[in-house]
């Protein structure tokens, strides 16, 4: 078991199995669906990068917009 070293969070159990995930990405978007199975639960994090045309400049800043879905099954 892998736990957090951040105070506060020493009992969390950091472990994530990879095969309850699935990652799409279709520039500037992309958007990984995270299965909870233990907790019936389906996360979706949803990922968009700004593109401003005919500006390279500013469309390559490091920022995104991330969107959360949690579902309860």
């Amino acid at each position: 078991t892998r736990s957090s070293k951040l105070k506060g969070f020493r009992t969390w159990n950091m472990e994530y199995n990879g095969e309850n995930a699935v990652y799409y990405a279709l520039y500037p978007e992309s958007w990984t669906i995270y299965d909870l199975p233990g907790q019936n639960i389906m996360l979706t994090c949803h990922q968009l990068s700004p593109v401003i045309p005919n500006n390279y400049k500013d469309s390559s800043l490091p920022v995104s917009l991330f969107n959360w879905t949690v579902e309860n099954k």
